[in-house]
């Protein structure tokens, strides 16, 4: 395993830009060094889970040393930019939804979990050839020849309901409190679980 620590000044260079700058010459050390770790390592692929600066870096690293790259987009960082504008200058917000819209150019095949989820970033990012993209959907237990397999639930069993993510707007945990107390309100026989971290607000 290879650590790459950095005071994060390169970073708010970039998202809190005044004016336009050459994203790729601030990085540069950064994307040297990790190109040299892809080139140690006898990498064959590079496979980017999600998106951010710092795969951006990764992704340009493996692309100036000719590896194959793959990246499964797991959101869409465009949406989640857009819906935090107060982290970034108005510059910054410019230089990290071209980064995005570069993956077309360096990588060789780009997943998505479903086609709502391409068609969205087709639609917002960038079109993203066929040939190029790939729909492999999370897997998940119950599934039986094609068909989603309901349980039926007694009328006297509570109704579970289930989240495992991050406490932030993308997730939206605030919906599923809401959805908590309306339940609670009603007095219906349903059951929440939540498992998060609630940041201290």
């Amino acid at each position: 395993y290879w650590q790459i620590v950095n005071d994060g000044k390169m970073y708010v260079k970039i998202t809190n830009a005044k004016k336009k700058i050459d994203v790729m010459k601030e990085l540069q050390p950064l994307i040297c060094k990790v190109g040299e770790l892809i080139k140690q390592s006898s990498a064959d692929i590079v496979f980017l889970n999600g998106f951010s600066v710092s795969n951006w870096i990764i992704m340009q690293a493996a692309f100036s040393v000719n590896k194959k790259i793959v990246i499964q987009h797991a959101g869409i960082w465009t949406k989640e930019v857009n819906m935090y504008k107060h982290f970034f200058s108005s510059w910054g917000r410019k230089l990290v939804l071209q980064m995005e819209r570069d993956i077309s150019d360096c990588v060789d095949c780009q997943v998505f979990l479903n086609d709502f989820s391409r068609n969205v970033y087709n639609k917002i990012v960038n079109k993203v050839p066929v040939a190029k993209s790939r729909i492999i959907p999370l897997p998940f237990l119950g599934r039986k020849h094609g068909q989603v397999k309901i349980k039926k639930i007694n009328p006297g069993q509570p109704i579970k309901i289930g989240i495992v993510a991050r406490w932030d707007r993308i997730k939206n945990q605030q919906a599923v409190l809401d959805l908590a107390k309306e339940i609670s309100r009603q007095e219906l026989n349903w059951q929440i679980y939540s498992i998060t971290v609630i940041p201290e607000t």
